[in-house]
């Protein structure tokens, strides 16, 4: 018999036998043909999540391996002929180990606050550090940081704070040495610019260094005549070349003044520029999201024209890559995030809810609080996107409960790229003391007295609607009881037991997109003098509205769920509670 393979070894030809039915595959069957490259291979797409605010991540199954992007939020610039603040520590690295199915913390460093002036005219303050990002979890794993920039100096004859990229430093109150710059951490930045006060004849020149940045250091010292901000590092790690990490630009002059010189940061990379030469101006602050130092401040004029400007937020990137071989996938958002198409994906399916609103509330006297609405939920499939295209995935907020009046407005949720967009509204808030109710995806339920009516949501004026319209509260003094939110499957329910009771909030929705069996957009209860409203859960205890005997309570984070209404007559617990944030399912094949 002809040689070929068998299971990986040289051997006797294996007969493909008829022992199943047409079109059935066995293991060993699939196994030889992989290995005579007879198999079709298995499509591997790759995703890519950028967070720019702290959130929680779940590793998708079959994840074991992840690249990561960390940029921690960049340092302020300094107080008056203040120096620049060093970028925030860039740090990459490929196959990190994650196991699927777990939990991580992404944590995403806010910038720091520029430097102030603390009274006396001719003293700055330096600029704060940025704070640090990185992923990390509970379970056994190696947490993975990048330090904070370092802020930068003020005047007079101060350094700059270390960081990532260090910060630079600043003047001295008269000819003296130069300030050298503040050390950056080693493979995450660099050090800042070096400042001071020195005669080079005609002129006389002051300068606080530029922050140090991820690409290089910060410029300054008499033999740069300028203090811009380091460099920072361009990466494609999201399919577009992008620059992060730039310094902030110190600031520069020299007198007589013959015009501006050296007072800018790395802007490209999100370093932001120092005050003009000359001028009272406040340093720029960087731009959010990509880790830059902030600007030095100005030399003179009153108090507060010449602080440091702010340092940017930081970023956090993650790509993955999974097998799908033609299967259905999906990925659950819960925190803004960017997300890219994935190769030969040119249809999604997508779930989109908004942040829910808040609850009513009252301090006491007449007043009850109403339900909040839900978040609107936006249901499409098939919706034409193409492939590698980077789409913003923003998830609204829940908005707050009140004590005093009508709670707030949840925010929308959706999913937008540079030529196309999808939105949910965020549900209305639920109406309180002196306050209607507010329209929203879901309308929020009505207070008792005056203000009776539910707002009727669907304020996208979408179709088919979003959300559905919020209860009544009940009439007349001493009756106590209000309207509950509307849910995305249903209207919130109408006071009842002769205006003692609450009315529910409305249903909400589940999706099969996923397999779980959650439900969301539900409304939230209203407050009632005997019994407060359930919300429009399966679960009462989620955003139920508050009676004398029992606050209401808060919905769920992720949800979209509206808060329950209050009234503190029934203790100073019992105000309007808040609505849950929104979620974002996406599916393709």
């Amino acid at each position: 018999m002809p040689l070929g393979l068998n299971g990986g070894l040289i051997g006797l030809n294996n007969q493909v036998l008829p022992i199943g039915a047409s079109g059935i595959w066995t293991l060993d069957q699939i196994g030889i043909n992989r290995l005579a490259g007879l198999w079709p291979p298995d499509v591997i797409s790759s995703y890519i999540e950028v967070f720019q605010d702290t959130s929680t991540w779940k590793a998708p199954a079959g994840v074991e391996y992840i690249d990561y992007v960390i940029v921690s939020g960049g340092g302020g610039g300094g107080a008056r002929s203040g120096a620049g603040g060093g970028a925030g520590g860039y740090l990459t690295g490929t196959n990190l180990d994650v196991t699927p199915n777990e939990n991580y913390t992404i944590t995403v460093g806010g910038g720091g606050a520029g430097g102030l002036v603390p009274g006396a005219q001719y003293v700055g303050d330096n600029g704060s550090n940025g704070s640090n990002s990185g992923i990390w979890s509970a379970s056994p794993f190696p947490a993975i940081w990048s330090a904070g920039g370092g802020g930068g100096a003020g005047s007079d004859n101060k350094r700059g704070f270390s960081g990532g990229s260090g910060g630079g430093s600043g003047i001295s109150g008269s000819p003296s040495p130069v300030l050298p710059g503040a050390p950056g951490t080693p493979g995450q930045g660099n050090s800042g610019g070096a400042g001071g006060r020195y005669f080079a004849s005609p002129a006389e020149s002051q300068l606080g260094g530029g922050g140090g940045g991820a690409g290089g250091v910060g410029y300054g010292g008499p033999a740069t005549a300028n203090a811009n901000g380091g460099v920072g590092i361009f990466t494609s790690f999201t399919g577009s070349n992008v620059g992060y990490a730039g310094g902030g630009g110190g600031y520069f002059q020299t007198s007589p003044l013959p015009g501006p010189y050296g007072t800018f940061g790395h802007t490209i990379c999100g370093g932001a520029n120092a005050a003009p030469a000359g001028s009272a101006t406040v340093g720029s602050s960087a731009v959010s999201g990509k880790g830059g130092g902030g600007g030095g401040g100005g030399v003179s004029g009153p108090d507060p024209g010449y602080v440091g400007g702010a340092g940017g937020s930081g970023v956090v990137l993650i790509k993955y890559s999974l097998a799908s071989n033609a299967k259905t996938n999906s990925i659950i958002f819960r925190n803004t995030s960017t997300f890219v198409i994935p190769t030969n994906v040119n249809l999604i399916d997508y779930f989109i809810v908004a942040g829910g609103g808040g609850g009513g509330g009252a301090p006491g006297g007449y007043g009850s609080g109403g339900g909040g609405g839900a978040g609107g939920a936006r249901i499409g499939t098939g919706y034409p996107v193409t492939p590698q295209t980077p789409f913003v995935v923003q998830i609204g907020s829940g908005g707050s409960g009140s004590g005093t009046t009508g709670g707030s407005n949840g925010s929308n949720s959706g999913i937008y790229s540079s030529s196309q967009s999808v939105w949910g509204t965020g549900g209305g808030g639920g109406g309180g003391e002196g306050a209607a109710a507010k329209n929203g995806g879901s309308g929020g339920g009505g207070t008792n007295w005056t203000n009776q009516t539910g707002a009727p949501g669907n304020a996208g004026g979408y179709t088919p609607s979003e959300g559905n319209a919020g209860g009544a509260g009940t009439t007349g003094i001493g009756a106590f009881a209000s309207g509950g939110g509307g849910g995305a499957g249903g209207n919130g329910g109408d006071h009842w037991n002769a205006g003692l009771n609450g009315g529910n909030g409305g249903i909400g929705i589940t999706t099969t997109l996923i397999s779980t069996p959650d439900v969301y957009a539900t409304g939230g209860g209203a407050y009632g003098a005997v019994l407060g409203g359930y919300g429009g859960s399966a679960n009462v205890n989620l955003g139920s509205g508050g009676s004398p005997s029992n606050p209401g309570t808060a919905a769920n984070n992720n949800t979209g769920g509206g808060g329950g209404g209050g009234n503190t007559a029934g203790g100073p617990t019992n105000v309007g509670k808040n609505g849950g944030s929104g979620i974002i399912i996406l599916r393709w094949t």
